[in-house]
């Protein structure tokens, strides 16, 4: 289940992605983060309060070739 992260001053979705070990992208294109996207163009210019949906990691298998 996504997390929902408080911002708090000197936050941004850069410090978030590293924390959480997702890349920047993953966080900001959430569909979740839309609203958030609309109001605060910039990814890594956030406000005390706003909200920032953290997807969940998710594994991701693959093949070996031998």
């Amino acid at each position: 289940m996504p997390t929902k992260h408080s911002i708090k001053s000197g936050d941004s979705v850069s410090s978030l992605a590293q924390s959480y070990g997702l890349f920047e992208q993953t966080i900001w294109q959430h569909s979740d983060n839309a609203t958030l996207k609309a109001l605060r163009p910039n990814m890594n210019i956030l406000a005390p309060g706003d909200e920032v949906v953290i997807p969940d990691l998710e594994a991701k298998k693959e093949s070996k070739i031998l």
